[in-house]
């Protein structure tokens, strides 16, 4: 349950589920399909009643719906059992919250209890996909992409900077492991990158032929966040399933990257890179001498991130580790 509190959003689950919860929303389906559809982000949580965050998990539930006015017999049953049963304060209790936490937490419930009883409230307004997203790449496409010290490009406003100063300096690639759509509309996609990026842009044989790659998390790419990173499709490999899940096997679906809308931005860095910086112009005064300050505080950075280059090295070492690893395609490809 992490952090909690006697507030029903005190706690670091009820928070995540609230913004998962927004998130399914947008799609174009009744409140029961919602439930449903909540409860296999959470299996644990929305079917096991001894599991920490059970109750808390069906009371966030009838609660945003409530917000919404959306009319759930499923949510609201379970929320009004969970507070008249007294299961939720019973688990409290249990974690360790004490008797003034209790009483709030008793009439915080007692209040919910009496919004979920009460009418309904009008359905708010909400902004519903008409259509599922584009798929701008499918399984099987190999793209390339310019990276400086092994980062992808990155798109920042002009207040801001980054340390080092991305210079390209050689050529990312990922192989598209999976591509889907989330519930049927939220597109999301799984990159296998290239260790070590070479300094000639790679053709399609070349990549073929490369080796040490590493599986990264799902994520989420539009058109305009492929434009910003350069990602250039080179050609596709034709994937062997039962060698893909025999060299890497349990990957999950990337439901929740596309309910969150995390990027694969970061996930296509190289194996080693160094720390970066970020350095915010507006924080300086705009003087000569706050334009001196930035500019000192700029190279004292750069001198920073050189020196820890060598541990940066060592952490990513133990960062990849922990990465599934394929040697070669050949093991995955038909």
């Amino acid at each position: 349950m992490g952090v909690w509190g006697a507030g029903l959003y005190s706690g670091d689950f009820a928070s995540d589920l609230r913004s998962s919860i927004k998130a399914v929303l947008r799609l174009p389906f009744d409140a029961e399909k919602f439930v449903e559809l909540v409860s296999e982000l959470e299996p644990a949580a929305a079917s096991n009643p001894q599991d920490e965050d059970h109750s808390t998990f069906w009371l966030v539930v009838a609660d945003q719906f409530a917000q919404y006015g959306l009319q759930s017999e499923t949510a609201r049953a379970k929320a009004t059992q969970i507070i008249e049963t007294g299961a939720d304060l019973a688990m409290l209790r249990k974690l360790g919250m004490q008797a003034d936490g209790l009483q709030k937490r008793e009439r915080m419930l007692q209040t919910l209890k009496q919004s979920l009883l009460s009418p309904p409230a009008a359905a708010k307004p909400r902004a519903i996909f008409k259509k599922p997203q584009s798929m701008i790449f499918s399984a099987g496409d190999v793209l390339v992409y310019p990276v400086s010290l092994g980062r992808p490009r990155q798109k920042l406003p002009a207040r801001l900077h980054i340390v080092p100063a991305w210079k390209q300096d050689a050529w990312g690639a990922t192989l598209i492991l999976q591509a889907d759509l989330a519930f049927g509309f939220l597109a999301w996609y799984r990159p296998l990158v290239l260790d070590f990026p070479p300094t000639e842009k790679p053709e399609l044989a070349h990549v073929r032929i490369k080796e040490h790659w590493s599986l990264r998390r799902p994520g989420t790419c539009t058109s305009s966040d492929a434009k910003n990173l350069a990602l250039e499709r080179i050609g596709r490999f034709q994937l062997n399933t039962e060698k893909l899940n025999n060299a890497l096997p349990g990957m999950k679906p990337g439901i929740r990257a596309a309910l969150e809308n995390s990027t694969i931005a970061m996930e296509l860095a190289a194996a080693h890179h160094p720390p970066e910086a970020y350095v915010i112009r507006t924080a300086f005064p705009d003087t000569p001498e706050g334009e001196e300050k930035f500019q000192t505080t700029i190279r004292q950075l750069e001198e920073h991130q050189a020196m820890m280059a060598a541990n940066s090295e060592k952490i990513q070492d133990s960062q990849n580790k922990r990465r599934p690893k394929i040697a070669s395609l050949d093991g995955i490809l038909s």
